[in-house]
């Protein structure tokens, strides 16, 4: 696998055109594609002149994992002059960032980093970790308070207890575990229960013909492995839905 940073100029003054790139969920996924061409589409458009279509760059329109598929998040920099945004890309191949922008320079403000990712886990690391997520529930058949008119349809988890519910069962399934306890139902926690759910509201996915709002929460604190293969799998495929929106990375760092 690897890992890109693309740094964004978003600057509230000025043109910076990255600060509308980046407004739009959609777009940042369409122009993130570019950057996974076919040969033939490379051998024949090396300039990137003709539109885009989605059957031309087919190795990221498929199930994420190693060897396909991308994941990415949208960050600010903290007191960054000018204002400037990271987006973070964890790719099953290497991308061609050249290749994307090179009819849409203007949109980044310095080089694209790569470098390679080929983590190791072992049961009981402790990590810091960081996730983007969009916390849903499917809404039952039966469920009298929605109403059958949303019955088997996502809807957001807005509520924190919810939301932290999410969090913990992925981790059950996805080989990790939050150290330390939090109990539901009065929201305590003891010292070393270390996870920050943080909303941002509800984001606008852009996508033409198919308008519609994502939950989103990001998820930051500390976990531990359980299950090494697990864990790597989770890495690998993401957590939650609306991913091709800039949901589900879950980046980690030794804690």
């Amino acid at each position: 696998m690897y890992l890109s940073y693309l740094m964004v100029d978003t600057a509230a003054s000025g043109p910076a055109p990255g600060r509308k790139w980046i407004a739009n969920s959609y777009s940042m996924h369409q122009r993130l594609c570019m950057a996974f061409p076919s040969d033939s589409r490379k051998s024949r458009d090396g300039q990137f002149l003709e539109p885009f279509l989605p059957s031309e760059f087919t190795s990221v329109h498929v199930h994420r994992g190693k060897g396909h598929g991308f994941l990415f998040r949208l960050d600010s920099i903290p007191a960054s002059s000018p204002s400037r945004h990271v987006v973070t890309v964890q790719s099953g191949i290497e991308p061609d960032w050249n290749y994307a922008f090179q009819n849409a320079p203007e949109f980044l403000a310095a080089r694209p980093i790569v470098k390679p990712f080929e983590p190791e886990f072992r049961p009981g690391q402790r990590l810091h970790f960081r996730l983007r997520a969009n916390p849903v529930k499917r809404v039952a058949a039966k469920n009298v308070v929605l109403g059958p008119a949303l019955a088997g349809k996502r809807v957001g988890l807005f509520a924190e207890a919810d939301q932290l519910r999410w969090f913990l069962n992925k981790a059950e399934r996805g080989g990790f575990r939050v150290p330390g306890q939090w109990d539901e139902h009065d929201g305590r926690t003891t010292p070393n229960f270390r996870i920050d759910a943080n909303p941002e509201g509800r984001v606008h996915n852009g996508k033409p013909g198919h308008d519609g709002w994502f939950l989103a929460v990001r998820f930051e604190g500390v976990l531990e492995v359980t299950d090494p293969v697990a864990f790597r799998s989770l890495i690998e495929a993401g957590v939650g839905p609306a991913k091709g929106f800039g949901f589900g990375l879950l980046s980690v760092a030794p804690a």
